[in-house]
């Protein structure tokens, strides 16, 4: 499917004819089958943007968004939604999320491959996987957490 087109028959929406329809694209690799860009309205008042990269195994690494076709493949322009890390094994390891990176989140494993813990399994922040509890001060400045 590349075009998806949703009609809203109620609601708030089917009450304004400019909104009752909206349209969602899908450009994705014939290939592999992933998703390298999604389209909200093209074109119209209230269009977005998504677009996705990948790493040479296939798995999600970066993804951008923008209100304006024109920044689409500008990732300097873009806004860096979120960034996944991945363990040499495979797995999900780190997901840095915001412009700004504003939060990390982290995922521990068991042996088997199932997840065992999200941003940390132990009770102090001394053993933090991606040392984001870890707090600094600076010359007599209020302490912050931080990501590396």
């Amino acid at each position: 499917m590349r075009n998806l087109l949703h009609h809203y028959r109620k609601g708030l929406l089917a009450a304004h004819g400019d909104n009752r329809f909206k349209l969602i694209r899908y450009d994705y690799d014939l290939v592999s089958g992933k998703v390298n860009r999604v389209s909200f309205q093209p074109g119209q008042k209230d269009q977005f943007y998504h677009r996705y990269e990948y790493d040479a195994e296939n798995r999600l690494t970066d993804v951008y968004t923008t209100d304006r076709q024109a920044l689409v493949n500008i990732p300097s322009l873009e806004e860096h939604e979120a960034h996944y890390q991945y363990y040499d094994h495979g797995p999900l390891a780190r997901t840095l999320t915001g412009q700004r990176q504003v939060q990390g989140t982290d995922y521990i494993y068991t042996l088997q491959g199932w997840l065992k813990g999200v941003n940390g399994i132990a009770p102090d922040s001394t053993h933090d996987a991606g040392q984001d509890g870890r707090y600094w001060c600076e010359r007599g400045r209020r302490c912050d957490g931080r990501d590396r």
